[in-house]
């Protein structure tokens, strides 16, 4: 179900968000894979990429092999929605997922070759690009379990999140900043340029629930630790709820999609 908006453009209080782009229901659709096979390793892969980063199914059929990189510790996928390009860094887990499937792959594709592909028998996978229907297929299919304990895999989503995070010292303006911008990649799964893109008012409270608008996105619920972040980082820039004035600055003008991309960079690895 879509989320109902409010004439402000705004969910109500209340109001249900997408099933499929909510974490839970993500995580209980990939603890619902059988990854004893490559097809499994593929499709988790997939799932993880729609519920958890925030890419479209035609972004993730048309994502080449060399659009996953790592250019440090951490990994990073990048797709295209809309014509624009995003870069959105992966939490442990999803690099997890990516590498395990990658390994089970093999060494016989270039980098120019599709990252998904369609299944053969015998444990093979094609050169053809997997088809949208089959990834609607499969996540309806998916759909189905019911019974998956969904709190295990969300608690060990956030953890490793929380563990990156905490790594980064509070005690500076620098690192609050970095503490909220990983805080808005890993728990909202933001690209650096709908970071870049944020303005104060983007994050706001209605009800009793905290909510953060992402540029082209319906507006999403801060989960507690991102809401923790943002306070801290809205308390010490002593920015104000409503603001029109650019979420993140540098030398008093908005970050660039590449600042932030390589601060995270700097600031992860």
């Amino acid at each position: 179900m879509r989320r109902t908006v409010n004439k402000a453009g705004r969910p109500r209080a209340g109001a249900l968000s997408e099933k499929f782009t909510d974490i839970a229901e993500t995580h209980r659709l990939i603890e619902a894979i059988d990854c004893s096979r490559l097809n499994g390793l593929r499709d988790r892969a997939i799932i993880a990429l729609i519920g958890l980063a925030g890419a479209s199914i035609h972004a993730v059929i048309t994502m080449r092999v060399q659009d996953f990189y790592r250019p440090a510790s951490r990994s990073w996928i990048r797709f295209v929605e809309e014509g624009k390009q995003r870069d959105v860094l992966l939490s442990w887990n999803m690099q997890r997922y990516i590498d395990e499937y990658l390994e089970a792959m093999g060494d016989g594709y270039d980098g120019s070759a599709w990252l998904f592909r369609e299944s053969l028998r015998g444990n093979r996978l094609s050169y053809r690009a997997i088809s949208r229907e089959h990834v609607i297929k499969i996540t309806r299919q998916l759909m189905q379990h019911k019974s998956v304990d969904i709190p295990v895999g969300k608690r060990w989503q956030q953890h490793e999140a929380d563990s990156l995070i905490n790594n980064i010292d509070a005690n500076t303006a620098q690192g609050v900043r970095l503490r909220a911008i990983l805080g808005l990649m890993l728990y909202a799964s933001a690209s650096p340029g709908a970071i870049a893109a944020l303005c104060v008012r983007d994050y706001y409270v209605e009800g009793d629930q905290h909510w953060i608008t992402l540029r082209k996105r319906p507006p999403i619920v801060a989960i507690p630790p991102l809401v923790k972040l943002m306070r801290e980082y809205l308390d010490n820039a002593g920015l104000g709820d409503g603001e029109t004035k650019p979420l993140f600055e540098r030398q008093n003008r908005p970050m660039t999609p590449r600042e932030v991309r390589l601060l995270v960079r700097r600031g992860s690895s």
